[in-house]
C-alpha cells in the first residue's frame, strides 16, 4: 500500500465515536453493514485493517468483530 492509499484509508476511520474504543469505517459500506474499499476490487475494510496492524490473513480464515459492530 503506498502512503498516499494508506492516508486515503487512515482518513476512512473515525477512532473516538465509540465509548468501546471500536473504529468506525465512514465511508462505503456493504448492504449488510461492513466497510469495504478497493484495490483493483472490492475489499472487506476491517480485513484491510488486520492485515496492516497484525498479519496476512490465512486463506479461510475469519475476522472476528469483537465488539460486533460492523
Amino acid at each position: 500500500m503506498t502512503d498516499a492509499q494508506m492516508r486515503r484509508f487512515l482518513s476512512c476511520i473515525d477512532r473516538d465515536s465509540l465509548p468501546s474504543g471500536c473504529w468506525v469505517w465512514t465511508a462505503a459500506k456493504t448492504p449488510a453493514g461492513y466497510g469495504e474499499t478497493w484495490n483493483g476490487k472490492v475489499i472487506y475494510a476491517h480485513r484491510v485493517a488486520y492485515e496492516l496492524w497484525v498479519a496476512p490473513i490465512p486463506d479461510g480464515y475469519t475476522i472476528d468483530h469483537l465488539c460486533r459492530n460492523r
